[in-house]
């Protein structure tokens, strides 16, 4: 029995993907630290049981990021659904990212932190009550109630056009959210989702200088 279409979800998850810079955003991994974990990432991230043991491993320390952790994390990025996974309201309702962190010394490298594993879990009951769990693609059909096929369509970097200099970023999962809501029938939904405030960066320049900042504006 295919799980009802959750406009409530498509829309929540929209509405913050609009939100993430591009630089902390890549549709390639479920969620990811280029850097070293430093200590104050560490604690960001709520790290804990670091320590080595036999002098070469930690144990495993599995953590659930929070949006705001890896808003507020250096180094991190996740694709659209691994920050699907990290929305409060969406993790209060079986959808959470996961990732088994790791910490290696090797005797020709200094002490490096790494995020290993990660994955999307999506923990609910069936008509019988029974506790299931979805992961990977499969955890963001059951969630947003759409086929595997969309999922992957929305979800998957192999379904967007990519070449070596241009990567997707947020907008563009964003455009397909709408997309999908027109299909099923909510076009009211899909210009709400369409005009929805989204992160830009503004670049300037005058007889004093020139930078950039960043904010959200809201297309027209």
């Amino acid at each position: 029995m295919k799980t009802p279409f959750n406009v409530a979800r498509i829309l929540r998850t929209g509405f913050f993907l609009a939100t993430i810079p591009p630089q902390k955003f890549d549709l390639s991994s479920w969620a990811d630290h280029a850097d070293e974990i430093d200590a104050k990432d560490q604690k960001v991230l709520g790290i804990a049981n670091m320590q080595f043991q036999d002098g070469q491993y930690s144990t495993h320390t599995k953590i659930a990021p929070t949006s705001d952790m890896l808003a507020h994390s250096c180094g991190t990025t996740a694709c659209a659904l691994g920050y699907a996974g990290s929305i409060p309201d969406n993790i209060a309702e079986g959808l959470q990212l996961f990732a088994d962190v790791v910490r290696i010394k090797s005797p020709w490298q200094e002490e490096w932190c790494e995020i290993g594993e990660t994955w999307v879990e999506y923990t609910t009951r069936n008509a019988s009550g029974r506790k299931v769990t979805y992961k990977y693609f499969g955890a963001g059909a059951k969630f947003f109630g759409i086929s595997l096929k969309e999922s992957e369509q929305l979800f998957s970097l192999a379904y967007y056009d990519k070449d070596e200099n241009w990567t997707p970023q947020p907008i563009d999962v964003v455009n397909k959210m709408v997309e999908l809501l027109r299909k099923y029938g909510y076009n009211t939904e899909a210009n709400q989702l369409a005009k929805a405030p989204r992160y830009r960066v503004v670049r300037w320049a005058n007889q004093y200088g020139s930078g950039e900042k960043t904010g959200l504006y809201v297309p027209r």
